[in-house]
């Protein structure tokens, strides 16, 4: 016997949910989500301009800009020219035994004479 007091306002098979609504959940990112990425990718893209101005900085410094540093490298590829003709090429033993009698004429014509010592 049904209660004669009570009365529902709507009937049962309208007021129940048979299945979840989960199904769209399941298929599509949360908005949750979208926006986290969202606030995070200028602070990549920023990042990623970072690093590719400190290296662009990098190689422009190691490269040489200036003339000067140029002309410093002739200078001493000159000296090094210089030395290869004052001390022979080293090709043959007659060129060594003359590089090396110049180069003991120039070591004792450096030396201080032994009689010109100071006494303490």
């Amino acid at each position: 016997m049904p209660y004669p007091n009570y009365s529902s306002p709507r009937r049962l098979a309208t007021s129940a949910q048979i299945h979840p609504n989960i199904l769209p959940y399941i298929h599509a990112p949360s908005p949750a989500m979208r926006s986290s990425i969202a606030r995070r990718l200028p602070a990549y893209a920023a990042a990623a301009c970072i690093a590719y101005a400190v290296g662009t900085y990098q190689y422009q410094n190691m490269t040489p800009q200036n003339g000067a540093a140029a002309a410093e490298e002739s200078r001493m590829e000159q000296q090094r020219m210089a030395m290869l003709d004052a001390y022979g090429g080293r090709d043959s033993l007659e060129e060594l035994e003359m590089a090396a009698q110049l180069y003991q004429s120039q070591a004792q014509s450096q030396l201080p004479p032994k009689g010109n010592q100071a006494r303490r």
